[in-house]
C-alpha cells in the first residue's frame, strides 16, 4: 500500500514537471515573439507552469533540491513574482478600507455603481448590472484610476480621458453631478455614466491625512 502511495506521488510529480516544461517553453516562445513583433502584445501564462514545476519537484525525491528552479526558469512565473505580485499587493493596500475616504453610489433601473475614493489619489469604479433572465451582456466590471479634487470639482482619469463631476451639498446630502464624461467610456452604452448622479454613502472621519487632494 505504501509503495502504491509513493508511486502515485511520483506520478503526480512527473505530471507537474511536464506541465512546467510545456508552459515554460510556451512562455519563452511568447517572449521572443513579443520582442520581435511589436504590433500586437501577447500575454504570457503566469504562475501555473512555475508552481506546477515547483510542486512536481517537491514530489520527486531526486528533484527536491531543484524545486525553486521552475519558479525562475519559467519566464511567465518569474515575471509575475517579481513585478506582478508586488504590484497586486500594493494595489490591495491602496484600495483597502483603511485608505477609503469616501464612497458614492449611483443607481439606474439597470445597474448599481460604486465609486470609492482612496488616499493618494486612487479610485475604484465598480458597476453591477441587473439582467433579465436570459438577457446577454455584462454583469459586472470594475476599474482603478486616479482622482483629483479642487474646490467643488472632482476629476477622474478614465481610459485616457477625464471625467469631471460637480460636488453639490444640498439638504444634508452630498451629490456628484456629471459635467464632462470620458468619450471612450461613454461610447460603450452599458458602461456610460453621463446620466448617473452619485450620492455620498460613506465618509471617513475627518483627519489631516484624509483631506481631499488639491
Amino acid at each position: 500500500m505504501m509503495d502504491d502511495f509513493v508511486r502515485a506521488i511520483n506520478n503526480l510529480g512527473l505530471v507537474g514537471v511536464s506541465i512546467f516544461v510545456i508552459l515554460a517553453t510556451l512562455n519563452a516562445f511568447i517572449l521572443v515573439r513579443n520582442f520581435i513583433k511589436h504590433d500586437r502584445y501577447v500575454s504570457m501564462i503566469p504562475l501555473i507552469g512555475g508552481l506546477s514545476g515547483f510542486l512536481g519537484c517537491l514530489a520527486i525525491p531526486s528533484l527536491r533540491y531543484y524545486a525553486v528552479a521552475p519558479l525562475i526558469l519559467d519566464v511567465g512565473t518569474a515575471t509575475a513574482l517579481v513585478w506582478g505580485l508586488p504590484s497586486m499587493l500594493g494595489e490591495m493596500w491602496q484600495t483597502c478600507h483603511y485608505n477609503l475616504l469616501r464612497e458614492y453610489v449611483g443607481l439606474t433601473n439597470r445597474k448599481r455603481v460604486h465609486l470609492r475614493l482612496y488616499r493618494h489619489g486612487i479610485f475604484t469604479l465598480k458597476q453591477d448590472f441587473q439582467r433579465k433572465p436570459g438577457e446577454l451582456g455584462i454583469v459586472g466590471c470594475s476599474m482603478v484610476g486616479e482622482w483629483l479634487q479642487a474646490n467643488n470639482v472632482l476629476r477622474m482619469k478614465i481610459y485616457g480621458g477625464e471625467v469631471v463631476y460637480r460636488i453639490i451639498d444640498e439638504d444634508g446630502q452630498t451629490t456628484l453631478y456629471p459635467e464632462i464624461g470620458s468619450q471612450a467610456y461613454e461610447n460603450i452604452n452599458d458602461l456610460a455614466l453621463a446620466d448617473i448622479k452619485f450620492q455620498l454613502q460613506y465618509a471617513a472621519p475627518r483627519t489631516r491625512s484624509s483631506k481631499p487632494n488639491n
